[in-house]
């Protein structure tokens, strides 16, 4: 018979779905344990966790329910499924949370200067540039990492341009790639898939891939 069941009491063997296992959980016997709903751990106070298997035995208890074959494979398809989904959900968040690390750490010029990639830093250099594109300005007081400068637009046009190219080709486009990637693998590739080293990767070839 195929049954759905949950853990019991180690002492009293009331089951998870009744009371708190205050005395440790336990499974409960002659039952061959097949699958559990992992995709909904970790679990809230209010749920008990859930399996899935096999028995011979002529006397469950009420609250082990029989189930058939098509509903236990339907729902070990299911969960699987589900398992799959969250983790994918899990790495393409990984990935993001990547891309914005990398995006705001900063970026080293050819020449060496360092130029700081914050959000905020990445406003001033565009609005910097925007106002002496449109000649709203001559020149600007430039605060960078290494401290102030007088620019003009033909200085700040490859700091705005590497800014630009280092946070949506080199950065989002890495991002993409690596989901991309993810969307692409089965459950036991995700399980494995390093997403810096991924996002590292995607990044360098962007790059070499501009640079070429």
């Amino acid at each position: 018979m195929y049954v759905i069941y949950t853990q019991v009491d180690a002492k009293t063997g009331v089951p998870a779905s009744q009371t708190l296992m205050r005395n440790g959980p336990k499974m409960p016997e002659g039952i061959t344990f097949s699958f559990a709903l992992e995709s909904q751990y970790p679990l809230k106070n209010d749920q008990h966790p859930v399996f899935y298997g096999t028995t011979d035995r002529d006397d469950l208890p009420e609250w082990v329910d029989i189930i058939t074959q098509e509903q236990f494979e339907a729902d070990r398809d299911a969960e699987m499924q589900a398992r799959y989904d969250k983790l994918l959900a899990q790495k393409i968040e990984q990935a993001a949370a990547e891309r914005w690390r990398v995006e705001t750490a900063g970026i080293t010029l050819d020449n060496g200067a360092f130029v700081n990639t914050a959000e905020k830093d990445q406003n001033r250099i565009s609005n910097a540039y925007s106002s002496l594109k449109n000649g709203l300005v001559d020149q600007i007081d430039f605060k960078g990492a290494n401290g102030w400068a007088v620019m003009t637009l033909v200085e700040l046009e490859p700091i705005a341009k590497a800014v630009a190219q280092h946070v949506s080709t080199y950065c989002f486009g890495a991002e993409r790639d690596v989901t991309d990637q993810l969307n692409s693998m089965d459950y036991t590739a995700l399980q494995t898939a390093d997403v810096q080293q991924l996002f590292e990767d995607a990044y360098q070839a962007r790059k070499e891939l501009d640079n070429a």
